[in-house]
């Protein structure tokens, strides 16, 4: 189905036109063959394109799920993804008829994730002030981390406290490094065993995760911290583009949690993000599905340099 905007613009439903290149970068949650990896739900999909340049300008996927359309299903974000640069009431245009297609559908709500404010402040706003206009409400509000990535290490942007740590844990021994895929199942046991000491969930199965790795290997990396052979932090880290590294899966250990291996792990992930050509080190949220803000986890983010920014949930009711 294709609707016109304007001469030059149109909204494509669920088809999109042969041979135009998406005229942005493509986060790795809104991915074709990432989207397939979620359950096997009704997926409505829509293009916003440029006959013009023939391009597409933008995306965004839904998922019905119990009579709502959620955009992602399961992913850290879905949401809108466009060109930064093109027109704010082409998108407003867009979101309506979004609207207007679900309430045709029947459906009862719309639920939409965006990503962290970070990853395109410059339309933030925009964005936001549309979907609120269209009477979408924030249903939840969650605070993230982020730090720039720039030349110098991550350990001349942290609080005194967090250098005088990642001290000791150099003095002890410890040292943080990739490992290898063949690895997995080591990491995913410490990390499981991680988590439960700390009543703190994991929001994806292993069989889930190890099928996301084999179906983008370019995109997932394993770390640990390590002394001699006993793993004291890992994550699991995801490559969202090609600017954006995302600390997906962090856990340590409650057993050495005095020698605060987990500044040695941001600090290694940073690393990392500098050495291959990253922008941002994404550290995710800090805020419970309650709606609770984790001031612990909070306060040593941005003891790490943690830059806070606002991620929005928001939800329609059709």
């Amino acid at each position: 189905m294709e609707i016109a905007l304007d001469k030059h613009t149109s909204v494509y439903i669920n088809t999109m036109p042969f041979g135009y290149p998406f005229n942005f970068q493509n986060y790795l949650f809104n991915q074709f063959q990432y989207l397939s990896l979620q359950e096997n739900a009704n997926r409505h999909d829509f293009f916003l394109v440029n006959h013009h340049k023939k391009r597409i300008e933008g995306r965004i996927h839904f998922f019905e799920h119990n009579e709502k359309a959620l955009s992602p299903l399961k992913a850290l974000f879905g949401g809108f993804e466009f060109n930064h640069r093109f027109r704010i009431d082409m998108i407003d245009q867009w979101a309506w008829q979004i609207i207007q297609y679900f309430r045709e559908k029947k459906m009862k709500g719309i639920q939409i994730v965006m990503p962290a404010e970070c990853y395109w402040p410059e339309k933030f706003e925009n964005i936001h002030e549309v979907l609120l206009n269209y009477g979408f409400k924030v249903a939840h509000d969650a605070l993230n981390h982020h730090i720039p990535v720039k030349e110098e290490g991550m350990f001349e942007h942290m609080h005194q406290m967090e250098k005088r740590k990642l001290d000791k844990c150099r003095n002890e021994g410890l040292v943080f490094r990739e490992e290898g895929m063949e690895q997995f199942d080591e990491v995913w046991q410490h990390l499981i065993h991680f988590r439960k000491e700390k009543d703190i969930p994991v929001s994806i199965g292993r069989d889930g995760l190890k099928k996301a790795i084999a179906t983008f290997p370019a995109n997932y990396r394993l770390f640990t911290v390590r002394h001699l052979h006993d793993i004291y932090a890992v994550s699991v880290a995801v490559r969202v583009n090609r600017e954006i590294l995302y600390n997906f899966l962090p856990a340590s250990s409650l057993a050495h949690q005095t020698l605060s291996p987990s500044v040695m792990l941001y600090d290694g992930l940073y690393d990392y993000a500098r050495k291959n050509g990253y922008e941002m080190l994404d550290l995710g949220i800090s805020t419970k599905p309650n709606g609770e803000h984790q001031e612990g986890l909070i306060a040593f983010k941005e003891h790490l340099g943690g830059i806070p920014s606002r991620k929005y949930t928001y939800f329609l009711e059709l």
